[in-house]
């Protein structure tokens, strides 16, 4: 079955501004989504809120970000910082000794 063909024109500047961003092929798509979303959650029966829907998770994320203690990396990555720094003036005294030992020879 073949697909309909729907056009029509806009004289908002909003839509042109945000429209005029896409190419054909994806502006097409774009309003498609936009469409199916409006169908979807504007004209169901049921109307459901999309808006509380995706704040009411974000909320819940939030909740489980703020209970974790993110300290702990942190330290954990302050440690690793100043062992590199210890093994690097390890390293450059153990080649300053091995060079002075050469050259005393």
């Amino acid at each position: 079955m073949p697909s309909k063909v729907y056009s029509f024109r806009v004289d908002e500047s909003d839509l042109n501004e945000v429209l005029s961003k896409f190419n054909g092929k994806d502006r097409s798509v774009f309003i498609k989504s936009a469409l199916k979303f409006y169908v979807d959650f504007c004209l169901s029966e049921n109307k459901k809120d999309p808006f509380k829907e995706i704040n009411e998770k974000l909320n819940r994320i939030e909740a489980v970000i703020l209970g974790l203690n993110l300290e702990v990396p942190f330290k954990r990555a302050e440690l690793q910082a100043q062992t590199l720094d210890e093994s690097k003036d390890t390293t450059e005294q153990f080649l300053l000794e091995s060079l002075q030992d050469i050259l005393s020879l």
